[in-house]
């Protein structure tokens, strides 16, 4: 028995150790959070809705939000995203409540006549910058006359220093204020908390202002603004808060509270002053991040009672009180209140906190004195000294609720966290004290939000998911989206984080010296920022096995670079590894990396040409080991470039190449592996081949089994395109050619399509550009006049077009520099997770100016259409752009490719991680056990179906690395994304290299998933299995179990002595003393 319950606590705490480890290296929500977030009060009975364990509480401090089109007014504003809870639960409500929309996805749906108006991002924009929506006026251009109010109404100031005024405005929040959605509970603000946040340093009497009716002179209507001074990233800007925004119930179809808003913002720009931050419970256009409430009981008795919370599954009150039991006295040493000594020495503690934060409040001491100086029933703060210094303090504020229609309980008093900076104590220690003060206090429930460091101690401390969240806005300020799980975890209070924060340091600092290009990707800067390393990007590849693609550059014509992908703390870098110099007297061309051997390390296909000579290409293959590259002597001569296909069905790489007399080859990997067999591929070619040589390997008929699509030349001069498609014959494992060739693309539109000798015919594209679960084939087609994409869909060729005019009114056109001979890339990804592929290109305009744009994909209209954002980037020196995945998430960045003078550099711009959306992201794996390297498996196609929750069949294709490669840069990779649907049911299919083929149907898929598809078992590749893999060499294997090993036997040790200690301490009748200790080891 000893044994088994060491070796059950043993197994416990292995899982939450190594969950802790995890989550402070990788502080992202887990799926199941993540889908709460998507569907968030979507088509739900709220009432139904009520958490069910450990008593979570079920109201929230401030459950919505009034907007303005409903006149349900009582907005209130916070001053930052990051770190300011101060409006006092901010959160409203209305009789129109349940008609506002709840998430990003209902909100796209609504038009909002007043915020449509009003200087605000909308919900189609790509924020990549911070700065002003309108530039501020000059001060002589405002407006001086007050807005007009309805008939019988007429406005006053609030004289905040008369008692008779203040108490009509308390009456008037008292009785019409933030209202929980079951009309139980309502804020009930004091006249002394009204005070303290309404005359801050700097107030203005006329920002406080009034509506009252002519005739009986009642006040029914109230908002007020406070200054505030805001750091927005690296941007100091002058605002005001907008607060207690509240109309009378009954006056709520008057449209008051519009006028309200447009009259705080005139007086407030009087002053000039163009900014401001607000909060709401709804979605708004358009929120810069939004965080949760959080709840721990003090008093679950009377929670219980007024039905603020509920009782948890198999749980009593006895034994819900005894669970939120808190001791009498902190456990902090040198924790007392603040007094007039400490301010300065805590001052210094907030400034230098709020200074890693990126919206966050900037003070001076006379603020912060006026903010944290105690009140009775206000606000109280307390700090720790340790020998006579000040090293840490906390801080909460008052706001008690009203109990509507309880026959004992009339109020609901409640605490809620400000400020918390732990600097020498543990977060959760300093909580615990705080969490200790308020229940001696007789406070009932404590309140946070999810913000700043708070998740370090949310569940610890057994706080409970409350169902009121928290949007905030900026007024006349657009910024890049602020996600709350930012800061997560990155207390300055824990040792673990300390070493975590040291070896980033440390290594940070070994990257610059080793002269490696570092990107810092904090997920709310990824927008800003932008890195290049010199020479072209010619292919990915996973080098070092990290499950991180590397990039193999150009950097001069016959050098070869290679940079190597790496998480690097919270951020990614790119190392400059190696180099191989290869064939002084050839320029590089082109690199295509697969696997010649089988030896499961990647092998390089190299492309050049003579520098005299350009007419023909030789191949060059360089083998890969664990360490280095073995370039082989011997070459192979063809035309053009080659295309990766495994012809031979052996699981090894071949490569597909034209010849000179115009005959296509294909060089099939021998049995070592290091030597190839060329063998006539086609007997016959029903039309020549299109130079540049044009071929893709792709499943274009839905079975899973990929054919191979030829471009070829229908017209002598190669004015006209056609194609021919080959499958391959299982039995004979010969090429076939198939019956029903696609059209000649001059076919649907004769009179468009008459092409001269100016005519450019890009590369063609295979995406689900339709979604409807096959894959298309997109051709560009540039004329002198016309650009436009034909897409081959449905057995028929349609044309899409380009709408190539961006919000200037500027239009733009696809790049035209290259002559007749040559062909051009487009990019095509589900940059945006919205189900459809956009387009990603280069374009010029009229000046020759060149930019990168991205194109979104409207199916129904058939379009593809400039996106009225800012570009990716403007300069005439670019050549290409191509996507690319840094921090292998799923979420596509953009890489540009420039050439200044001869000079070629890449630029890497990262994309926002603010998208939430649910989407697969799948690859080949082609692995032994611990010992792996992930193939970019040439061929192999996915298909997607999902059954809604209404019902309805969405289906979705994908192609993986269809190998078109004449500088595509093709992930190696796949990213399905399904929009933000709820499914009931869902089945993935996957089909691998010519005819092997698995399929899979799974029920749960996470919002962010990495799916890898492993031959099973490796000598049979007819069978597959669908895994999730998480790959590791053998040196970290052995590492990783003696750590493992270690940490479970220091574990049970210290487990056995806690267990021996609480035993004791029971005894000695002092249990309840220690449960709040001991308590994180039971959860």
């Amino acid at each position: 028995l000893i044994v088994l319950t060491a070796l059950c606590f043993a197994i416990s705490s292995v899982r939450k150790t190594c969950q802790l480890i995890f989550d402070c290296c990788f502080p992202k929500k887990s799926w199941k959070a993540e889908m709460d977030t998507i569907y968030n009060n979507h088509d739900k009975d709220r009432n139904n809705a009520l958490p069910k364990e450990n008593g979570d509480l079920k109201k929230s401090s401030g459950a919505k939000d009034p907007s303005p089109e409903q006149e349900n007014v009582s907005v209130m504003t916070v001053p930052e995203y990051h770190v300011k809870q101060k409006l006092f639960t901010l959160l409203t409500l209305s009789d129109g409540y349940r008609t506002q929309p709840k998430s990003i996805e209902a909100a796209r749906k609504k038009t909002f006549h007043f915020w449509d108006t009003q200087p605000v991002p909308k919900f189609e924009e790509n924020v990549l910058s911070s700065e002003a929506v309108e530039p501020n006026k000059k001060i002589e251009d405002v407006r001086k006359e007050p807005y007009s109010l309805p008939e019988g109404f007429e406005w006053c100031n609030v004289d905040v220093d008369n008692e008779e005024q203040m108490e009509e405005t308390y009456m008037l929040l008292q009785e019409n204020y933030v209202e929980d959605e079951d009309n139980m509970f309502r804020f009930g603000y004091s006249l002394e908390f009204l005070k303290w946040a309404l005359k801050p340093p700097g107030w203005q009497s006329d920002w406080h202002i009034g509506v009252r009716a002519k005739r009986s002179k009642k006040l029914i209507g109230f908002i007020s603004a406070i200054p505030a001074m805001i750091r927005i990233y690296n941007r100091l800007i002058c605002m005001v808060e907008i607060n207690f925004l509240c109309v009378h119930k009954k006056l709520r179809s008057k449209r008051v509270a519009p006028v309200l808003i447009r009259e705080v913002t005139r007086r407030v720009n009087l002053h000039g002053i163009f900014q401001a931050v607000y909060t709401a419970g709804v979605v708004l256009p358009r929120p810069v991040s939004t965080c949760r409430y959080w709840h721990r009981s003090l008093n679950p008795k009377k929670l219980i009672d007024v039905r603020f919370s509920q009782l948890g599954k198999n749980m009593t009150v006895q034994r819900t009180m005894k669970l939120y039991r808190l001791p009498k006295e902190v456990r902090t040493p040198g924790f007392r209140r603040i007094t007039e000594a400490d301010m300065e020495a805590a001052f210094l503690l907030l400034e230098e906190y709020l200074k890693k934060f990126d919206l966050a409040p900037v003070y001076s001491l006379e603020q912060f004195k006026y903010w944290f100086t105690p009140r009775p029933d206000v606000v109280d703060t307390y700090v720790v000294e340790n020998d006579g210094v000040v090293t840490d303090f906390a801080s909460f504020y008052t706001l008690p609720s009203s109990v509507m229609h309880h026959p004992v309980y009339k109020s609901i008093h409640a605490a809620y966290a400000f400020y918390n900076v732990a600097t020498k104590t543990s977060l959760v220690d300093l909580m615990h004290d705080i969490l200790v003060v308020a229940k001696n206090a007789n406070y009932d429930v404590f309140n946070a939000l999810d913000l700043m460091d708070n998740k370090v101690f949310l569940e610890k401390l057994k706080f409970g998911k409350g169902d009121g969240h928290l949007h905030y806005y900026l007024y006349n300020w657009r910024c890049p989206v602020i996600p709350p799980d930012k800061i997560s975890y990155s207390g300055k209070g824990t040792y673990f984080s300390a070493i975590l924060r040291t070896l980033y340091a440390l290594s940070l600092i070994i990257s610059i010296i080793s002269g490696c290009a570092v990107l810092h990707c904090d997920s709310s800067k990824l927008s800003d920022i932008v890195t290049e390393i010199d020479g072209e990007v010619l292919a990915y590849v996973d080098l070092d096995r990290d499950l991180f693609f590397d990039l193999v550059v150009k950097v001069e014509p016959n050098i070869l670079q290679f940079y190597l992908a790496k998480k690097n703390g919270s951020g990614f870098l790119l190392a400059d590894s190696f180099t191989i110099k290869l064939f002084w007297n050839r320029n590089i061309v082109n690199v295509a990396v697969g696997n010649f051997d089988g030896d499961m390390y990647p092998d390089l296909l190299v492309t050049t040409k003579d520098i005299v000579s350009t007419n023909s290409s030789k191949v060059h293959v360089c083998f890969g080991s664990e360490r280095h590259f073995f370039c082989d002597s011997q070459t192979y001569d063809i035309e053009d470039e080659p295309q990766l296909v495994d012809c031979d069905c052996d699981q090894k790489s071949d490569f597909l190449a034209l010849l000179s007399n115009g005959s296509i080859a294909c060089f099939i990997s021998g049995r070592s592996g290091r030597q190839f067999v060329e063998q006539r591929f086609m007997v016959e070619l029903i039309s020549p081949v299109r130079r540049p040589f044009s071929v893709a390997f792709v499943d274009m008929t839905g079975d899973l089994i990929p054919e191979l699509v030829l471009m070829t030349d229908t017209v002598k001069n190669g004015s006209l395109v056609g194609f021919e498609v080959w499958t391959i014959n299982e039995t004979s494992r010969s090429w076939v050619h198939l019956d029903g060739d696609i059209e000649p693309l001059q076919e649907p539109r004769k009179q468009l399509l008459l092409l001269s000798s100016s005519t450019k015919i890009g590369q063609p594209l295979f995406e689900d550009f339709n979604a409807d679960g096959l894959i298309d084939m997109m051709v560009p087609v540039l004329t002198e006049t016309d650009s436009t994409m034909m897409v081959w869909s449905d057995g028929r060729w349609s044309a899409w077009t380009l709408n190539t005019t961006d919000s200037d009114g500027v239009i733009w056109r696809l790049v035209v520099d290259l002559n007749q001979s040559s062909t051009f890339s487009l990019q095509a990804g589900d940059y945006l997770h919205s189900g459809y592929p956009a387009l990603l290109a280069v374009l010029e305009n009229a000046n020759r100016q060149r930019a990168a744009f991205l194109m979104t994909n409207y199916p129904s209209q058939r379009q593809f259409r400039i996106d009225k954002r800012l570009p990716f980037y403007r300069n005439p020196s670019l050549t290409n752009a191509a996507f690319y995945d840094l921090s292998e998430d799923g979420f596509l960045d953009v890489m540009l490719l420039r050439n200044v003078s001869g000079r070629r550099s890449s630029l890497f711009i990262l994309s926002e991680r603010t998208l939430q959306s649910i989407f697969l992201k799948i690859q080949i794996c082609w692995p032994l056990p611990f010992d792996s390297y992930l193939m970019s498996w040439p061929g192999s196609s996915v298909q997607l179906q999902l059954t809604t929750w209404r019902g309805t069949v969405n289906k979705y294709a994908g192609a993986l690395m269809y190998s078109t490669a004449y500088k595509s840069l093709l992930l190696p990779y796949k990213v399905i994304s399904t929009g933000w649907h709820r499914w009931n049911d869902n089945r993935l299919k996957v089909g691998i290299a010519a005819w092997s083929k698995a399929t899979f149907e799974k029920h749960d898929l996470m919002p962010i998933t990495r799916t890898y598809v492993n031959p099973y078992p490796a000598d049979k590749p007819k069978h597959w299995k669908l895994t999730q893999i998480i790959i590791w060499s053998r040196m970290r294997i052995i590492t990783g179990s003696i750590l493992l090993l270690g940490t479970v036997v220091v574990l049970c040790i210290i487990i056995f002595f806690m267990e021996i200690r609480q035993w004791r301490m029971k005894m000695l009748g002092e249990e309840d003393s220690l449960i709040p200790r001991i308590s994180i080891y039971y959860r």
